[in-house]
């Protein structure tokens, strides 16, 4: 009916986002991915009826979602936070996107723990990052807490902090450097205050140490 017929104003973006709002008289009515503007047709001054819309983007999204999921999986592992993240800046519904993930999850595709597993060890070894930031950077990725800490555990136990702290103050030490200055950017890799002080005296204890050039 004539009555049912709302007005496209305007589908608005932004540069680099696959995400478009569509407007509808003026106000904004519904963000989608701008394939299914595409594939719908959809251009600003046509009449539309919404809820014919709505029908037409509820079959369209779950297969744009799960080939965006796909690509992005492709490319490298992905938590479900990143990947839920990812598909929510591209418009797709937080329902669509919560039973996408959820498929993923069940069929194996997507897998904290085992990306916790992979980075974990990368963090510690060959970032040189104490257990603090690379638990910060575990979490950051939308790691669990606890699949965090079982994933550092699993790397490097906490009892091996201390050596793993007191090798990397060697590599780290500047002519010059005093035990406060050694010591700061072992904190700011995520070392206790408390190792990384121990560390930084001990790789200055000997005066005669050779300093990389860095």
């Amino acid at each position: 009916m004539a009555a049912d017929l709302r007005l496209i104003t305007e589908i608005r973006g932004t540069r680099g986002s696959a995400k478009r709002t569509i407007y509808l008289d003026g106000e904004p009515w519904r963000p989608t991915h701008r394939h299914a503007i595409s594939e719908l047709g959809l251009t600003p001054g046509a009449s539309v009826e919404p809820d014919a819309i709505e029908e037409q983007l509820a079959a369209i999204e779950p297969r744009l979602a799960r080939e965006r999921a796909y690509r992005l999986l492709g490319f490298r592992d992905r938590t479900a936070s990143e990947i839920a993240r990812r598909l929510s800046q591209d418009g797709f519904p937080d329902s669509l996107i919560d039973a996408l993930v959820q498929d993923l999850i069940a069929a194996g595709l997507i897998d904290d723990a085992r990306f916790a597993s992979a980075l974990a060890p990368s963090l510690l070894t060959n970032r040189g990052y104490g257990r603090a930031r690379a638990l910060r950077e575990l979490v950051h990725r939308g790691v669990p807490k606890d699949l965090a800490q079982a994933a550092l555990d699993a790397a490097s136990s906490p009892a091996e902090e201390s050596a793993r702290a007191a090798a990397l103050a060697i590599r780290l030490c500047r002519p010059g450097d005093t035990p406060e200055r050694l010591a700061a950017r072992l904190v700011r890799r995520g070392f206790a205050i408390s190792t990384a002080f121990r560390a930084a005296r001990d790789a200055l204890h000997d005066e005669h140490t050779d300093y990389p050039d860095t």
